[in-house]
């Protein structure tokens, strides 16, 4: 904790012994209602105009503070919290009599809820020699592997929760993740006896998730906003969202459209046919789960199509930004290039 809550009948000495220890303290008086706050800075700064340190702090106390009432939503907390100043990362909460309730740090207000599922068991294969003694997920790009670089990615935007699916060179990848704590992040490990595809595997997810998660393959590499594609899920009332990403086509010839009698109608000259492809990330609601066999080989994509067949509220996020699928060498070898 590096803040204190005092009352506001202290003396300014008193106050700068306690900002030795803590980097913020909140004033309150004798009803438990909030009066401001102080930093370091604050009592300096007084300091520098002569004021008497034996004076009480009240003559000080900064009262133009932000705060956010109990009652409001985590969406106006989060509004409110990115208004604090640098030396300010600490948002009181305050019920509608004026009372404290509670101080939240900033970090801990936005932290995600949601899960990230990353999906790290694959063989491979296709990389051939590159990946016979480590697991894809590992390959380094610059100075961090795969994995980590899409862990990183998430943490931008708050998300800390991680299970990561593993199978083939399991150990590789837990000695270096281990639990998370050297990464400031929460991780879970669903073990893989056998292969059970992007999808079969979260059928032995042991707890119980009461938010929309992630699942997101662990050989992908974008620069997209995650906040985005979660608040896009839960606005469309998706059940699941599958993301996409643009793939273009080049025909290098000439295509001829004609009609059942063999006239022409057209011809595109080397025409450019663009698709929505599968990007390999996923938001789930919770309840999808229920549907996904146990202990069966299972791939998202059959997962959606049997979503579609029931009729379920299904759809895509189209991606922004960059997206890599490592699945080639030479997709292995432009990440390096570009890194």
């Amino acid at each position: 904790m590096t803040y204190n809550i005092t009352n506001d009948n202290i003396s300014i000495k008193k106050v700068l012994d306690l900002l030795e220890f803590y980097k913020i303290i909140f004033f309150i008086n004798n009803e438990n209602s909030l009066v401001g706050a102080l930093t370091n800075g604050d009592v300096r700064r007084s300091i520098e105009k002569n004021i008497d340190i034996n004076n009480l702090v009240d003559k000080i106390i900064n009262k133009d503070i932000i705060y956010a009432y109990i009652d409001e939503s985590l969406e106006e907390k989060i509004k409110k919290i990115d208004l604090l100043p640098e030396d300010y990362q600490f948002l009181p909460i305050i019920n509608r009599n004026k009372k404290l309730e509670k101080i939240v740090i900033k970090k801990d207000l936005l932290k995600k809820v949601n899960s990230v599922v990353l999906m790290a068991g694959g063989l491979g294969n296709r990389l051939g020699e590159i990946t016979k003694n480590i697991p894809k997920p590992m390959l380094h790009i610059g100075n961090k592997p795969i994995l980590e670089i899409i862990i990183d990615g998430f943490k931008k935007y708050h998300f800390n929760d991680f299970y990561i699916s593993v199978n083939y060179k399991a150990d590789v990848i837990k000695k270096h993740f281990r639990n998370g704590d050297d990464f400031n992040v929460n991780i879970k490990y669903i073990n893989e006896s056998k292969r059970l595809g992007t999808a079969g595997c979260l059928s032995l997810i042991n707890e119980n998730l009461n938010e929309p998660f992630f699942v997101m393959n662990g050989d992908i590499l974008t620069d997209e906003n995650f906040e985005q594609i979660l608040n896009y899920h839960i606005k469309n009332k998706f059940e699941a969202t599958m993301c996409t990403s643009k793939y273009e086509i080049k025909i290098p010839y000439g295509v001829i459209l004609s009609d059942a009698d063999n006239k022409i109608i057209s011809i595109k000259e080397k025409p450019i046919q663009k698709f929505n492809i599968n990007a390999g990330i996923y938001v789930l609601n919770p309840s999808i789960l229920k549907y996904i066999p146990k202990d069966t080989f299972f791939d998202m994509p059959t997962l959606f199509e049997k979503l579609n067949e029931l009729n379920l509220n299904i759809g895509i996020y189209n991606l922004e930004t960059s997206w890599l699928d490592i699945g080639e060498p030479s997709d292995y070898y432009l990440a390096k290039k570009n890194k």
